[in-house]
C-alpha cells in the first residue's frame, strides 16, 4: 500500500512538473504567435461629396444612405460603397489605426460600386504582418491620392474583377475606370502593375493600360496627366507664389497662412479674422499650350471650416476659396475662368450666387458642407467653355487659389489641373 502511495506521489509530481514544463513553454509561444498575427481594422470613413451615397452592410449590419454632412467611420471589410446616379460622388479616407496617418484618399464618382475586401493592420509594433488593403471596384470611376510617402510595409490592390488588378507600388495619384467588362487605369504620379489575363504590365507616371472584356491588356498608352507640379503642397509652397494680403482698412489685420500636418496629410491652411474685406492669394504659373488637348478638367480638395460673409458677398466676389486659371483663347486674348466655393448654410436670400462683378464665364458658387473634406471635380473646361460660345483656349497661363472675405477659415488638401492629349 505505501509503494502504491509512493508510486503516485513520484507520479503526481513528475505529471505537475511535465505540465509545468508544458506551460512556460507554451504560454510564452502563444502570446508571442498573438503578438505577431493579431490584427486591427484600418480607419476608413466615407462621406458624400454631392447627392447621396449608400453604404451597404457597415458596422453593425444594415445599410446606411449618407448625405453632405453626415459621414460614417469604422467601416471594415465587407462594406460597400455606392453611388447610384450620375450625380452622387464620395470620398473615402483610410487611415492608420496606430497613428492616424493618412494611407490614402479616393473620390467615387457617380453610378458606382467599390466593395472593401481587405482592410487590416498589425496591432501590435511586433508583428512580422503587413498592413493589407485590398478594394474592389465593382462598377464605375475611381480616383486614389495615396500618402506622400508610401509605407514600405502595405499591400496595396485594386480588384476590377474578371482577374483585372491593379497592384499599387508607389506613392502617386490614380484613376481607375470599369464599365460594360473593360477597364482602364491611369498612372498620372506614381508606379503601378497592372495583372490580366495571364498578362503584367509594369505603368509609370503619365501611362495608362487598357483591359477589354476579353481581357486583354493594351499598353503603356498616353495617359491623362496632371499639369501642375506640388499640387499637394508636400513641398510646401514650393512651384507656388504667395501674394501679399490686401486689406481694406488699416486698422484690421491680415491672416495667417501655414502648412500643418493631420489626417488628411499636408494641408494649406489660410485664415483670417477681422472686419472689412480682406484677400489673399497663391498662383502657378502653367504656361502649357492646350491647343490640341481633347480634355481640360480642374480638381481640387478643400475643407471650408468657417465664413462670416453669406455666399460670397453683396457681388459675389468674396468667396473664401475661389479656384481661378487664367488662360489665352485661340484669338490670344487673355481670359480666366474660376470656381467659387462657400460653406453651405441658410442664408438669407440676396446675395448672388455668380460673381456678377466677374467677366464671362459665369459658373455658379459651389456650396460646401461646413467642416468637412470636400473634393471638387470639374467637368471638361473645353466643352464648358463651348457651351457658353466662348473661344477654347490655347495656353494655360497659370492656376491661382484665391481666399477672400472678411473673417474665413480655410484648408486645402491638394489642387490639380488634369489633361488629355
Amino acid at each position: 500500500m505505501n509503494t502504491n502511495r509512493e508510486n503516485l506521489a513520484w507520479a503526481t509530481l513528475f505529471g505537475g512538473f511535465v505540465v509545468f514544463i508544458a506551460l512556460c513553454v507554451s504560454i510564452p509561444l502563444a502570446i508571442n504567435s498573438y503578438l505577431r498575427t493579431a490584427a486591427q481594422p484600418l480607419a476608413i470613413t466615407v462621406q458624400t461629396n454631392q447627392g447621396a451615397a449608400t453604404v451597404l452592410n457597415p458596422r453593425g449590419g444594415g445599410s446606411a444612405v449618407l448625405l453632405p454632412g453626415t459621414p460614417l467611420s469604422d467601416l471594415e471589410a465587407g462594406a460597400i460603397i455606392v453611388t447610384n446616379t450620375l450625380a452622387d460622388t464620395a470620398l473615402l479616407q483610410i487611415n492608420d489605426p496606430r497613428n492616424d496617418a493618412l494611407i490614402a484618399r479616393m473620390t467615387l464618382y457617380g453610378s458606382s460600386r467599390l466593395a472593401i475586401q481587405t482592410a487590416d493592420a498589425p496591432r501590435y509594433a511586433t508583428s512580422d504582418q503587413v498592413k493589407r488593403l485590398v478594394l474592389e471596384l465593382q462598377n464605375g470611376r475611381l480616383r486614389l491620392v495615396t500618402a506622400a510617402v508610401l509605407d514600405p510595409d502595405l499591400q496595396f490592390e485594386l480588384d476590377l474583377g474578371d482577374g483585372i488588378r491593379l497592384r499599387v507600388e508607389q506613392a502617386g495619384q490614380y484613376s481607375l475606370e470599369r464599365t460594360n467588362g473593360a477597364a482602364q487605369i491611369s498612372v498620372q504620379a506614381g508606379r503601378a502593375t497592372v495583372l490580366a489575363g495571364g498578362q503584367q504590365l509594369t505603368l509609370n507616371a503619365n501611362e495608362r493600360a487598357a483591359v477589354d472584356d476579353q481581357q486583354q491588356l493594351t499598353g503603356p498608352l498616353e495617359a491623362e496627366r496632371n499639369l501642375m507640379r506640388n499640387s499637394g503642397f508636400q513641398d510646401g509652397l514650393a512651384q507656388w507664389t504667395l501674394f501679399p494680403w490686401n486689406i481694406e482698412r488699416q486698422d484690421q489685420p491680415s491672416g495667417k497662412v501655414e502648412i500643418i500636418s493631420d489626417e488628411s496629410g499636408r494641408t494649406l491652411h489660410f485664415e483670417r479674422v477681422g472686419v472689412g474685406a480682406a484677400d489673399t492669394s497663391i498662383r502657378q504659373d502653367i504656361n502649357q499650350d492646350v491647343t490640341d488637348f481633347q480634355e481640360l478638367r480642374a480638381l481640387v480638395t478643400l475643407r471650408l471650416l468657417s465664413q462670416s460673409l453669406p455666399i460670397c458677398g453683396n457681388f459675389g466676389s468674396e468667396c473664401p476659396l475661389t479656384l481661378r486659371i487664367d488662360y489665352d483663347d485661340s484669338s490670344g486674348l487673355p481670359r480666366a475662368w474660376q470656381q467659387g466655393f462657400y460653406i453651405d448654410a441658410a442664408f438669407a436670400e440676396g446675395p448672388p450666387i455668380v460673381c456678377v462683378s466677374c467677366t464671362p464665364p459665369y459658373m455658379e458658387h459651389q456650396p460646401t458642407p461646413q467642416g468637412q473634406l470636400f473634393a471638387y471635380e470639374s467637368a471638361n473646361l473645353l466643352e464648358i467653355l463651348a457651351q457658353q460660345g466662348l473661344l477654347p483656349p490655347s495656353r494655360i497661363r497659370s492656376v491661382s487659389l484665391i481666399f477672400s472675405g472678411h473673417s474665413f477659415d480655410v484648408e486645402i488638401v491638394e489642387t490639380a489641373l488634369i489633361a488629355l492629349d
